[in-house]
């Protein structure tokens, strides 16, 4: 899979180019614990050798991000290296990961920007009431959304879109958009009581809005929620982005399940390689034009039902 990815996004001139930097020493390349020196000397093919002590110590990865200087992280393999280790399923989220963002955000059109546009409002439930905790924010770059309750994580993650990232390295970027959330009580018990909040994240801020929910009365038996559909928890709302670029449309579940989505109320066809459904429930469209613009509406399946989203995408002008 890795390789797949790797070919399908890296430029033949760019690929000539990894195996050496004339930027980096190579003192500070193999600092790197991750497979050593290797990780940055080998030709990329070399790189499945380290995919299990990748995806093995998440630990030893945070500490490479960590003792990497900001060179390496604008550094081509270092890119490329981080596309292999998101792909083999490393998650990473160490300080030095917001350096490789802003580095990769330098074409921005726009200042970074994030703030709310719809907020959480305290609410009082009744047990065994059913609510939705929605909010909305807007962000260049995009922003991802999660919740925390009391504190603590308890949906959603602050990964952002890398794969995008890399795919426009050195383009003219807009990446402005609206991405919206709900947060599911299915049936109010005294342990969903807390305050609740919905932090948007785009690599260069972070905002939040907050809400304390009360529960009322004495807890009913609620059913369980294994055997249901999913719901939609994460999506964007609009996105634009200059023609040209690829530009990732986000649609996420509460639960696994199967993924569809469909263009004006038409299915997209992704025989000819441009669309791709993610594993997250994301599409991915490269190269897009202006033809591309409208509506999107992605749909999680399981055998207990279904959950529907909508979007729009707006390519804009592109420019030098």
């Amino acid at each position: 899979m890795f390789l797949a990815h790797f070919f399908r996004f890296t430029s033949p001139a760019t690929l000539a180019g990894f195996r050496s930097s004339a930027s980096v020493s190579r003192e500070s390349r193999t600092r790197a614990p991750c497979c050593g020196a290797e990780l940055w000397q080998a030709p990329p093919i070399r790189f499945k050798a380290c995919r299990s002590e990748a995806v093995s110590s998440h630990f030893e990865f945070r500490r490479f991000v960590d003792q990497c200087p900001l060179p390496i992280l604008a550094d081509p393999m270092m890119k490329i290296s981080l596309l292999f280790l998101i792909a083999a399923g490393t998650s990473a989220a160490p300080s030095k990961m917001d350096d490789l963002i802003i580095e990769l955000d330098k074409e921005l059109t726009h200042k970074p920007l994030i703030k709310t546009t719809v907020k959480l409002e305290d609410m009082t439930l009744q047990a065994g009431q059913s609510a939705v905790l929605h909010c909305e924010i807007l962000a260049i770059p995009s922003a991802v959304i999660y919740w925390e309750k009391n504190g603590q994580l308890v949906q959603g993650d602050h990964e952002l879109n890398i794969f995008e990232k890399l795919m426009n390295s050195g383009n003219p970027l807009v990446d402005n958009g609206i991405v919206s959330s709900n947060y599911h009580i299915p049936c109010a018990t005294a342990k969903d009581a807390g305050v609740y909040k919905c932090i948007g994240y785009n690599g260069h801020k972070r905002i939040e809005t907050t809400a304390a929910v009360e529960i009322e009365g004495t807890d009913a038996a609620c059913p369980s929620t294994d055997k249901t559909a999913p719901m939609i928890t994460l999506q964007t709302e609009s996105r634009f982005e200059m023609s040209g670029n690829a530009a990732t449309l986000i649609c996420r579940a509460n639960k696994e399940a199967t993924w569809s989505w469909t263009f004006d109320g038409e299915e997209i066809d992704f025989h000819a390689g441009r669309h791709e459904i993610l594993p997250t429930g994301d599409l991915l469209i490269r190269n897009i034009s202006w033809p591309d613009m409208g509506d999107y509406f992605c749909t999680a399946k399981n055998k207990y039902g279904v959950a529907e989203g909508e979007t729009f995408l707006y390519p804009t002008k592109k420019t030098a």
